[in-house]
This record gives structure tokens, C-alpha cells and sequence, in this order.
């Protein structure tokens, strides 16, 4: 059984979520928190090392996790490369396991359902505000399919959350490419929630910004960086940095679209 008084190393895990949600379940279970950042950011690496689990997220610790990933994976400690905690299955996924890593399983799962029904009806009454609503899910052609296709680069999770939010999805493919992306089977196999989204092939610039405005989306996510002038009127954004980790950050981002 690993340690609880060792702790955990959260290195990448976003600040609002962290004292939100996170925290209160670690103080939950028992489990202290030994470190916050990466060794050599603001963690000296003795201290890390001398926890007993570290957590990686690789898409907030950049793409492919990168150099940051180095010093972290050569020290003998375990490692759990967890999911985006994005919306209410993705959080509980990233909790769960981080509470399995130090074997308190039932604990967590007890602590969920005590809470669930709460974010439940929250939900419910969110999803009852979005009928008939929908967002757009901006990607770059040459991307889409790995994006789709890899549940650590975001995309995913920002699909599910949009669907938790009673969201109908039109995915723009912007780029060179895009419209013999749009006709092609990248869809085919991926693990689409409730519904096949509609695919629109678009060019860059004005023409995704026409795109966009024309879809009258409530929100609108993207793995496209999004010129100001591109971003439609009324829409919320949220991109791979946006505050919508967690639970309640994504009741939150929710409710501001709806």
C-alpha cells in the first residue's frame, strides 16, 4: 500500500480546481499533498522526491508532455498519467485515480456519491436551458484526427463536457485540407457520447470567423487559436487553458453559456 503520509506530487493540476475540489478530497482521504510544481519550477527536487505518487496530466504539461516530462519520469516513484478532470465523468476519473493509487478506492467512491446528486440536479436543470442550443468545436484539418483520436490532448474531454451541457457539436475543420477531411471516415471508430456531429470544412481567418457567426454557437471550444476579431459575439470560449477543470468549473462555464 503506498504511503499516505509521503503524499502526492501535483504538478500540472490548475490552481481553481485545486482549492475548489481537490484539496477537500485529498484532506478527505488522508492524502497530503507534497509537492505543486514541476522539480527546478519553484520545487526544489529533494522535496519531490520524496513523494510517494506524482500525477501527470500531458496535455496541460505541453504537447507530448516535452522536456518538462524528463526529470519527473526518472525518479523511482509511481507515476499516474491522469485524464483531464474536465465535467462531472472526466473529474471523477482523475480523482479516482489519484485515490486508487494510494488504494482508497471505496473511500473516494463513498465521497462521490455523497456529492454526485448535487452536481446531478445542477446539471439537469442546465441541460433543460440548452434544448435546441449548440457549440462549435474548432480544429485544424492536419490535427483532427489525432486530436479526436487521443483522449490526453483535450479534445475529447471538451467534446464530453459540451455534450454534459445538453450541447448539440458541429466540428469546424479549418486548413488546406479540410474539405476532403470533411467527406473522409477520421470519425468512424471515435467514442461520440450521444450524437455524430456535424463536420463543416472551412478556411482560416474570415472564412471560419463567417463560420462561426453564422452557426449562432453558444460556445465555442478550440485547439485553434482564436483571433479576437474571429470570436463570435455572445459565444463563450473556452480553449485548452480556460478555468473549466473540475466539477463546479465546468457548472460554472455551463451556466455562463446558457
Amino acid at each position: 500500500m503506498t504511503r499516505l503520509s509521503a503524499g502526492v506530487n501535483l504538478p500540472d493540476c490548475p490552481d481553481p480546481f485545486f482549492a475548489r475540489e481537490l484539496r477537500p478530497l485529498l484532506a478527505a482521504l488522508g492524502i497530503k499533498v507534497n509537492a505543486r510544481g514541476l522539480p527546478g519550477a519553484g520545487t526544489g527536487l529533494e522535496r519531490y522526491g520524496r513523494g510517494a505518487v506524482q500525477v501527470l496530466i500531458p496535455r496541460l504539461l505541453g504537447a507530448s508532455g516535452g522536456r518538462a516530462w524528463e526529470a519527473p519520469r526518472r525518479l523511482p516513484m509511481r507515476t499516474v498519467v491522469a485524464p483531464l478532470p474536465l465535467g462531472l465523468e472526466g473529474t471523477c476519473r482523475y480523482m479516482a485515480a489519484i485515490a486508487a493509487a494510494f488504494s482508497m478506492g471505496r473511500a473516494f467512491e463513498a465521497w462521490w456519491r455523497a456529492r454526485r446528486p448535487g452536481w446531478e440536479r445542477r446539471r439537469r436543470r442546465i441541460v433543460g436551458r440548452a434544448s435546441g442550443s449548440r457549440a462549435a468545436l474548432v480544429v485544424r484539418a492536419q490535427d483532427a484526427g489525432r486530436l479526436l483520436g487521443r483522449e490526453e490532448e483535450g479534445v475529447l474531454p471538451m467534446l464530453r463536457l459540451l455534450w454534459e451541457a445538453g450541447l448539440g457539436v458541429d466540428i469546424l475543420c479549418c486548413g488546406l485540407d479540410a474539405r476532403a477531411l470533411a467527406t473522409s471516415s477520421f470519425l468512424v471508430g471515435t467514442p461520440w457520447a450521444s450524437e455524430t456531429p456535424a463536420v463543416l470544412a472551412v478556411g482560416g481567418g474570415r472564412e471560419l470567423g463567417a463560420a462561426l457567426a453564422r452557426g449562432h454557437y453558444r460556445a465555442v471550444c478550440s485547439a485553434v487559436d482564436l483571433a479576437p476579431g474571429l470570436r463570435p459575439a455572445g459565444a463563450a470560449v473556452m480553449t485548452g487553458e480556460s478555468p473549466a477543470f473540475g466539477v463546479e468549473g465546468a457548472l460554472d462555464f455551463m451556466e455562463s453559456v446558457l
